[in-house]
Formats: C-alpha cells, structure tokens, sequence
C-alpha cells in the first residue's frame, strides 16, 4: 500500500515538473514574439476638438514600449481648431506624429 501511495506521488511530481519546464519554454516564446511586433495606429479626425485630449491622455497610457509603436493623427480638413489641438497635445511624445 505504501508503495502505491509513494508511486503515485512521484508520478504527480514528476507532472508538475514538466508542467513548469513546459511553461517557461511558453513564457520566453511568447516574450520573444512580442518583442518582435512594431505597431502603428492611425487615427483619422475631423472637428473633433473636444475629444482629442481624452484620445491622446488614452493612447499614452498604453502598456506597449513606447519605441514599438507610433501614434499617425491625421487631420480631414477641420473647421474647427482640432488641428493645433492635436499638435499641441501630441508634441510631448515622440512616437505621435
């Protein structure tokens, strides 16, 4: 009896063994990916003047390394004063243009 339980013990740890080697083989892969991605957004506006800080304040608190993304705003000829907003508001950050 006491065989049993020792034999089915060492089969459950030898599982959990291969079960942490398996996830860090999967964490390091999936590091490795992410890291290889650059992203670029691009965001059309017109006469949204009102709603570009909100935008803006949104896309920098992204969790994403800042020199792997950038943030493209284009403006659709605005009556209004969006596009100095944008300017403005974007001049911060490098990776908005």
């Amino acid at each position: 009896m006491t065989a049993f339980f020792i034999t089915v013990f060492g089969i459950y740890f030898l599982f959990l063994f291969l079960l942490l080697i398996g996830w860090n083989k999967s964490a390091s892969i999936q590091k490795i990916e992410s890291s290889a991605h650059f992203l670029t957004v691009i965001i059309p506006f017109r006469n949204e003047e009102k709603n570009l800080f909100a935008l803006i304040e949104s896309l920098s608190k992204l969790d994403y390394p800042k020199e792997k993304f950038e943030v493209l705003l284009v403006d659709d000829h605005s009556t209004d004063n969006s596009f100095n907003s944008a300017r403005q508001l974007s001049s911060d950050s490098a990776n908005f243009k």
